[in-house]
C-alpha cells in the first residue's frame, strides 16, 4: 500500500492513485485469491489486472484518463487470452493436477481454438484502433495489420487441425 500513497503524494490521487488501489485489488484479492483456482475465467481477470499499468501511466502523465490509454489497455486485455490459452494447451495435464481450471481443462481444445481466433481477432481490430484514437500513423497501421494477419493465421490454423504442442507453442 506505500505505492498507493507514493502515488497519492507525488504524481495525482484522483487518477492515477485510484487505478493503482484498483489494480492491486484486482490481482490480489479478486483474481489470486478468489478466482485463479476456481473460473477458467482465471486469465482474462489475471489479464484485466495485467493491463492497469497502461492506465495508471497514462493517467500519471495527463492527470486524467484518456482514450489512447484505453485502447491500449483493450488491446493488452485481448491479446492475453489469444496468447496464453495456446501455451496452457500444452501444459493442460500440469494444471489439471495442481486443480487450476484453465480453459482447455474444463472445455477442451475446440473451445480453446475458437476463443483464441476471437480474441486475436479483437486484438487486431483494437490495435487498429490506435490509428484514429492515438494518431499512430500509417506506417504503424500497416505494420500492425501484417502482425495481425500473421498472428490471425495462426489462430487460424490452430482453430482448423487438432492442436499439438508444437503447433500451440507458436502463438507466444
Amino acid at each position: 500500500m506505500a505505492s498507493i500513497a507514493w502515488f497519492t503524494v507525488l504524481i495525482n490521487a484522483a487518477a492515477a492513485a485510484v487505478l493503482a488501489l484498483a489494480a492491486v485489488l484486482l490481482y490480489v484479492v479478486f483474481y489470486a485469491i478468489v478466482l485463479e483456482r476456481r473460473s477458467w475465467q482465471n486469465i482474462i481477470w489475471g489479464g484485466l489486472s495485467g493491463c492497469m499499468p497502461v492506465l495508471i501511466g497514462g493517467a500519471a502523465v495527463t492527470g486524467s484518463l484518456e482514450w489512447a490509454p484505453v485502447v491500449l489497455f483493450l488491446v493488452i486485455f485481448f491479446w492475453t487470452p489469444a496468447y496464453y490459452w495456446p501455451l496452457s494447451i500444452q501444459f493442460r495435464t500440469d494444471y489439471t493436477r495442481a486443480g487450476v481450471p484453465m480453459l482447455p481443462v474444463v472445455a477442451g481444445e475446440i473451445v480453446v481454438d475458437r476463443q483464441v481466433v476471437l480474441y486475436t481477432a479483437a486484438t487486431i481490430a483494437t490495435t487498429l484502433l490506435l490509428v484514429p484514437v492515438a494518431g499512430t500513423g500509417w506506417f504503424y497501421a500497416g505494420l500492425v495489420a501484417a502482425a495481425g494477419a500473421w498472428f490471425l493465421r495462426d489462430a487460424l490454423r490452430l482453430y482448423r487441425r487438432a492442436p499439438s504442442r508444437v503447433r500451440a507453442s507458436r502463438l507466444r
